[in-house]
């Protein structure tokens, strides 16, 4: 019976200590940002280099979703050259 009472008390021990633990970290709070801010951010970090489009040999990966979650759509500049989705075409 002691046996029981000892493990049963360590038991419960080590789940105080965990539910503590738990309890000590330190809160994040994550930052919202509003759709605009999303869209803003999405924009700012798409990029292709000055000259990467000069003499193509291959299709653009072009991103269709940004790190917040925008959907992105492309237009080509040149159509007959390029299609909207990055494939090459002449």
């Amino acid at each position: 019976m002691t046996n029981i009472k000892l493990s049963f008390s360590f038991f419960l021990g080590i789940i105080l200590l965990i539910s503590t633990a738990v309890i000590a970290l330190p809160h994040q709070e994550k930052t919202v940002l509003a759709d605009q801010d999303k869209v803003a951010s999405d924009a700012k970090s798409l990029n292709i280099p000055k000259g990467y489009s000069k003499n193509l040999q291959w299709n653009l990966l072009l991103d269709s979703v940004g790190t917040n979650g925008s959907s992105i759509s492309w237009k080509s500049g040149k159509p007959k050259y390029i299609s909207i989705d990055g494939k090459l075409l002449k």
